[in-house]
């Protein structure tokens, strides 16, 4: 007959690898299995941690021709919350009275928050800043952590430069209107004195032809 022993469990946690070990009283090699949601585990006692909690793993010895089946034999492996990193994208560029968005993700694919104390910009939780002044902008980016998963937190700071200068004019119609129409009056009343004296003009004319008339006749 034979039994199997186990070595100290492993420490594993979320998204980390262990190893368990263990040895059968005949030498012969043993295999390793598990039924927990908590972990996976391969023939040779690897075991990688899938969600937070108590992992069983089986060893079993089916025996050969000098050796009867060892009894079953299992070791609970403490799976932890695991650690989580964050990651930023590039930074964008800021000015004053302009807005980019931040980009961060977490290593446990979790979603992130944004926030931010620095008074030279604003920070929406979905990470979209605004610059309010020349200054170092300090975005702060948090995840809460999970039933699986540790808190995490990081930071990058921004750089918000000076916007560029910016010029609008402002057209007042009303008064372009009536500047044409007061324009357009002056146009009409000088076109009505010319007028008047070219009518004055004629009228003049046919008079003295009448007299120079009357005198060849006498």
């Amino acid at each position: 007959s034979q039994t199997i022993t186990f070595d100290s469990a492993p420490s594993v946690e979320v998204g980390s690898i262990g190893s368990v070990i263990a040895h059968s009283t005949s030498g012969l090699p043993v295999a390793f299995a598990s039924s927990s949601t908590a972990c996976s585990v391969t023939t040779l006692g690897e075991v990688t941690g899938n969600h937070a909690g108590t992992c069983v793993v089986d060893a079993s010895q089916s025996g050969d021709a000098n050796y009867d089946a060892a009894p079953a034999a299992s070791q609970d492996v403490t799976v932890g919350k695991g650690h989580q990193s964050i990651s930023f994208a590039v930074a964008p560029a800021i000015t004053v009275g302009t807005q980019g968005t931040a980009g961060a993700t977490a290593s446990s694919g979790l979603e992130v928050t944004f926030s931010t104390s620095s008074t030279t910009c604003s920070v929406s939780a979905a990470g979209l800043v605004t610059g309010l002044h020349v200054g170092a902008c300090e975005v702060q980016v948090d995840q809460l952590g999970s039933a699986d998963y540790l808190p995490a937190s990081s930071s990058e700071t921004l750089g918000v430069d000076q916007g560029s200068p910016t010029r609008s004019s402002t057209v007042d119609m009303d008064s372009v209107v009536g500047s044409l129409r007061c324009s357009g009056s002056k146009s009409n009343e000088i076109r009505g004195r010319a007028a008047r004296a070219t009518i004055a003009r004629a009228a003049a004319a046919p008079s003295t032809r009448r007299r120079s008339a009357s005198r060849r006749w006498l």
